[in-house]
């Protein structure tokens, strides 16, 4: 996603005044997925818990100014060390108690054991 976001930047470097940018937020847990909704207006949906917390994460990209926060969770059920980027104990709205995260700059320096 970062990779290709550069390269729609570099394409429209010449009509945007400053550059597109995303947040990414990562958590883990479980979700009810489905189609929801009256037969005739149907959409595919999450919901549950981590969908809260997971768009709650990448809205603080912007507070912890970087592209990726990774819950800690997560980080330790992929075997990654993020221990190199800063860590945080993130107040989540809607939610009792704080989630442990990591503010990434670029997801591609976090190393994946399974791909290393």
């Amino acid at each position: 996603m970062i990779s290709r976001l550069e390269k729609l930047n570099a394409r429209l470097k010449n009509e945007l005044k400053e550059p597109l940018h995303m947040g990414i937020g990562v958590h883990a847990g479980e979700a009810i997925v489905g189609a929801m909704g009256p037969p005739s207006a149907q959409n595919f949906s999450a919901i549950g818990d981590v969908v809260n917390v997971t768009a709650r994460l990448e809205s603080k990209s912007k507070e912890y100014k970087c592209r990726l926060v990774l819950s800690k969770a997560v980080a330790d059920l992929a075997g990654v060390d993020a221990s190199d980027h800063p860590a945080h104990s993130a107040d989540v709205r809607g939610r009792d108690g704080n989630v442990d995260v990591f503010a990434v700059d670029d997801p591609r320096d976090l190393v994946v054991p399974a791909l290393a």
